[in-house]
């Protein structure tokens, strides 16, 4: 679970129409929160298994590159 605070980070991640345009999501949430980004970090990932859900690798990839 996240902290109530993040519900609205989150929102703005489900929003993002393009993977362009959940990158400029992402530099939002770094700023505003005052991310390291330097700072050592773990990737949990999780998915709804059902089909047709798409598995989210190539966003994940490119979140991790950022």
């Amino acid at each position: 679970m996240l902290e109530q605070t993040w519900e609205g980070y989150a929102t703005l991640f489900a929003n993002a129409k393009d993977d362009d345009a959940l990158l400029e999501a992402i530099r939002k949430v770094v700023t505003a929160t005052k991310l390291d980004l330097n700072a050592k970090a773990v990737v949990i990932q999780a998915r709804d298994t059902r089909y047709p859900t798409p598995t989210p690798l190539s966003t994940t990839k490119t979140v991790a590159d950022l």
